[in-house]
């Protein structure tokens, strides 16, 4: 399993790139599709553009992807969080992409037997290609996350296993952890 830890992408110090990223950022503010109340721009040049229809958290103890998406414009990522209502009834929408990749944003809260394998799978059958998860729970280690990711690739079904290019791990200390699959 590929793996690169970090990935953080700060461009503080390279004045084109934050002016491009600024830019991107100000004209998708000025497009009304996104709210400027819940996005941000980060002075590493990540950013969080959050579409007017994305769902507000509602239990936050639970739910920590504001978080995780926090961490993750600070590392210089550029994140949207798309707008979640389907067209069908019942249908389960990603959260949003990571630059072009369309991610869903997972919070592991307990380190069960299959719990990363199974947030992996409830990503791929939102339509993702990655999987963001915020580690809630310190009893989740990198043993654990590479154990679990390999019984993903294991046991998961083919549509599972076909679909999910990466796993980001967010953790509690804000590092962020790439497992390219």
């Amino acid at each position: 399993m590929a793996k690169a830890s970090g990935n953080t992408r700060n461009y503080r110090g390279n004045a084109k790139v934050m002016a491009t990223r600024r830019s991107e950022f100000g004209s998708l503010m000025a497009r009304g599709d996104y709210d400027v109340a819940r996005s941000f721009f980060d002075p590493s040049g990540g950013f969080v553009a959050t579409h007017v229809h994305h769902n507000y958290i509602t239990n936050t103890t639970e739910d920590k992807s504001d978080i995780a998406v926090s961490v993750l414009a600070s590392k210089g990522y550029k994140v949207y969080l798309d707008d979640e209502r389907s067209m069908r009834l019942g249908e389960s929408m990603p959260d949003g992409r990571v630059y072009t990749a369309v991610m869903d944003i997972k919070t592991i809260n307990t380190a069960g037997s299959s719990t990363i394998k199974a947030a992996i799978e409830g990503a791929a059958s939102q339509g993702a290609t990655t999987a963001i998860l915020y580690q809630n729970t310190k009893s989740m280690t990198r043993a654990y996350v590479e154990s679990q990711i390999a019984q993903f690739k294991e046991k998961s079904p083919a549509y599972a296993r076909n679909k999910i290019n990466r796993v980001i791990v967010v953790g509690l200390s804000g590092r962020v952890h790439v497992h390219n699959i």
